[in-house]
C-alpha cells in the first residue's frame, strides 16, 4: 500500500469506504422500499376505494337534502294556500311544485303524494326525458304494500327507507336493469301527519357516476355489490344482479371469491394469488339504515408489482452510476494536493451550513486559486438570493393570505348589504351542533320581512328599493348586540340569530327595531307610505332540530304579514 502513488491510494479508500457499504446499505434500503411500495400499492387501491364511498354516501347526503326540500315546499305551500288537503288549487300547486322537481332531477323515477288512507293523490313519474303527471283515475291504491305499512308507524321528520331492490314491470325485471331504493317521508301540518312523500330513487344515475370514476382510473376491474354479493357493478353484463336468473342470480362475489364470505369485516382486505390480486373494502351507509356495500378490485399481479420491478431495475441502475462516479472522483482527486482539498472542502461545508462569510486562503496553483475565488463568489451569490428569497416568500404569502382572507369575504357577505349571505348560513347550518348546550343555550332565531317590498320596487325603482334594503340592514345591525349575527336570508327577507337571549331578550330586540324604523320613519323623505316590517321568531332547545326553529319563525313571520293585510 505505501508503495502505491497517492491517486490509488484514495481510489482503494473510496472503493472500501464508499462501494461496499453503499451495496449494504442499499440491500437493506432495497428490502425496505420493496415492502414499502407494496403497502402503498395497497394504500393507493384503499384511497381509491375512499373515494368512491365518499362519492356514494355524499349522494346520498343529497337525498336527505332533497327529501327536506320537498316536506319543506309541501308543507309551507300547504300553509301559505290555507286550502283544504288535497283541494284543487292545492293539488295544482304541488303537482307544478313536484314536476319541476323531478324535472330538473333525472334520478328520480316516480314522486308520488299518497293521503293517509294509502290512496295516491299525486303521482308524478318519468318516461325516458319527459315528467308524465298522472290522471286521477290512473291514480292507484297502494294501502295494501309493506312500504306504505312501514310509513304509517313514522313520526314527523323519519325517513322509511327501504332495501336496494330491482324495478319490477309487468311481472318481469326491467331490462336494462335498474336497481331502486325508495323513500317514504311523512307530511305533518300543524303537527299531524296528513300525507306521505314516496321518492322511487333510480341508482343507475349513481352507478353511472361510480362507473366513470372507474373506468378513468387505474383500476379498470373494480366490482361493486350489495350486502348479499350480487354485483351492481361489473365489467362483464352477464354476472349484474338480476341477469336472465332474475333476483337469485347465482353470479355472486361470495361465490366467486368465497374468502370474502369468511373475512366479513368492515374495512380493507386482500386476496394474493400466483395470478392475481384481489383486494376487497367492506362499508356501511348510515343514511340506507346502515346496509351494507362491497367495492371489489381484481388486479393483475405483474401490474400489481410494477413499482416494485421498477424501482428493482432504478435500484441496479443507481448503483453502477455510483460506481463509475466513485472511480471517477477517485481519478480526479488524486490530482489534487490535499491540503487546499481540505481547505476547500472544509469552506464548502461552512458555507453549506450558511457560514457565507467563510474566508478561504488557499495556495496549490492557478486552478486550486482559481477555485477558491469561484468558491467565495459563489457564496457571496448565494448570500444575497437567499436574503432576496427570504423576501419573496414572505410578500408572496401575505398576498396569499390577503386574497384567500378576500374570497372568504366575498363568498359569505351579500355586496348590497354587506351582511352575511345565505351562503354563510347555509355553512352555519351545517356546522350546527346540538349537543353543544353551552353555545347555543337562549338562541333566538328572528326571521324579517319588508312589507309590500314590491310595491316600493314597482313605484319607486330598484335603486329606492336597495336603498331601503340597505337602511333595513343598518337598522338590524345597530339594534343587534356584538353576539349577535344577521344574514341577508334572500330578497327582502332577514334572519338574526340572538345568542344568549331568550324569547325575553327577543321582544327587547323586536322594540328596539320598531322604535328604530319609526324614527327613520319620522324624518324620511325615501317612501310616502313609511316603511313596514314583518317578523317572526323561535328559540331553539336540544329537542329541536335548527331547521325547525327556522321553519316555526318562518311561519309565524308569515302569520304576522297576513294579519297586517286583513287589519289594512
Amino acid at each position: 500500500m505505501e508503495n502505491l502513488s497517492i491517486r490509488y491510494r484514495i481510489l482503494a479508500a473510496l472503493l472500501l469506504v464508499g462501494i461496499i457499504p453503499l451495496v449494504l446499505l442499499g440491500y437493506f434500503n432495497y428490502q425496505s422500499s420493496s415492502n414499502m411500495i407494496l403497502n402503498n400499492e395497497l394504500d393507493k387501491v384503499s384511497l381509491f376505494n375512499d373515494q368512491l364511498q365518499d362519492r356514494f354516501e355524499s349522494y346520498f347526503n343529497k337525498i336527505e337534502r332533497d327529501l327536506l326540500f320537498l316536506e319543506n315546499n309541501i308543507e309551507n305551500e300547504t300553509i301559505r294556500l290555507q286550502e283544504e288537503q288535497f283541494s284543487p288549487l292545492l293539488k295544482s300547486s304541488l303537482e307544478q311544485t313536484l314536476s319541476n322537481f323531478a324535472l330538473i332531477n333525472p334520478e328520480y323515477d316516480q314522486i308520488r303524494l299518497i293521503n293517509k288512507e294509502g290512496h295516491e293523490e299525486i303521482s308524478i313519474q318519468r318516461q325516458l326525458n319527459s315528467i308524465n303527471i298522472v290522471e286521477n283515475g290512473n291514480l292507484k291504491n297502494i294501502s295494501d304494500t309493506s312500504y306504505f305499512n312501514a310509513s304509517k308507524l313514522l313520526n314527523k321528520n323519519e325517513t322509511y327507507v327501504s332495501q336496494i331492490d330491482l324495478k319490477i314491470k309487468e311481472g318481469l325485471i326491467e331490462d336494462p336493469h335498474n336497481p331502486i331504493i325508495r323513500f317514504v317521508r311523512p307530511i305533518a301540518i300543524n303537527n299531524e301527519v296528513e300525507s306521505y312523500l314516496v321518492f322511487n330513487l333510480r341508482l343507475d344515475h349513481l352507478l353511472n357516476i361510480l362507473k366513470d370514476i372507474i373506468q378513468s382510473s387505474d383500476y379498470p376491474n373494480t366490482y361493486f355489490t350489495n350486502e348479499d354479493g350480487y354485483y351492481l357493478i361489473h365489467n362483464n353484463s352477464e354476472k349484474l344482479w338480476g341477469f336472465e336468473k332474475g333476483f337469485d342470480n347465482a353470479n355472486n362475489a361470495f361465490i366467486d371469491y368465497p374468502l370474502i364470505k369468511e373475512e366479513e369485516t368492515i374495512g380493507t382486505n386482500q386476496m394474493v394469488s400466483e395470478e392475481q390480486v384481489v383486494l376487497w373494502q367492506t362499508f356501511s351507509v348510515s343514511k340506507l339504515n346502515n346496509n351494507a356495500f362491497m367495492f371489489i378490485q381484481e388486479i393483475n399481479d405483474i401490474d400489481f408489482t410494477k413499482p416494485l420491478l421498477r424501482f428493482e431495475r432504478l435500484f441496479l441502475l443507481q448503483l453502477a452510476i455510483n460506481l463509475v462516479l466513485v472511480i471517477a472522483i477517485g481519478f480526479r482527486l488524486s490530482n489534487l494536493i490535499k491540503e487546499p482539498i481540505d481547505t476547500i472542502v472544509d469552506s464548502v461545508i461552512a458555507i453549506g451550513k450558511g457560514e457565507f462569510d467563510t474566508p478561504i486562503q488557499v495556495s496549490g496553483g492557478k486552478e486550486i486559486n482559481t477555485l477558491g475565488y469561484e468558491i467565495k463568489k459563489m457564496a457571496f451569490e448565494l448570500d444575497n438570493l437567499y436574503e432576496n428569497l427570504e423576501k419573496r416568500v414572505s410578500e408572496r404569502t401575505n398576498e396569499l393570505e390577503l386574497t384567500q382572507k378576500k374570497l372568504i369575504e366575498t363568498a359569505n357577505t351579500d355586496p348590497l348589504t354587506g351582511l352575511f349571505n345565505r351562503h354563510y348560513f347555509n355553512n352555519y347550518i351545517q356546522n350546527f351542533k346540538t349537543h353543544e348546550e353551552s353555545e347555543h343555550i337562549n338562541l333566538v332565531i328572528l326571521i324579517l320581512d319588508i312589507d309590500k317590498f314590491k310595491n316600493i320596487n314597482d313605484t319607486y325603482g330598484h335603486n329606492v328599493g336597495d336603498d331601503i334594503l340597505v337602511v333595513v340592514s343598518n337598522i338590524l345591525i345597530k339594534v343587534a348586540r356584538e353576539s349577535d349575527f344577521v344574514v341577508r336570508y334572500g330578497g327582502d327577507e332577514f334572519l338574526i340569530a340572538l345568542y344568549n337571549c331568550g324569547i325575553h331578550g327577543a321582544h327587547h330586540y323586536i322594540e328596539r327595531l320598531n322604535t328604530e324604523i319609526e324614527k327613520w320613519n319620522n324624518n324620511q323623505e325615501m317612501i310616502v307610505e313609511g316603511l313596514e316590517i314583518s317578523i317572526g321568531y323561535s328559540e331553539f332547545h336540544q329537542s329541536k332540530h335548527i331547521i325547525d326553529v327556522i321553519n316555526e319563525a318562518d311561519a309565524m313571520m308569515y302569520e304576522n304579514k297576513m294579519k297586517r293585510r286583513k287589519n289594512n
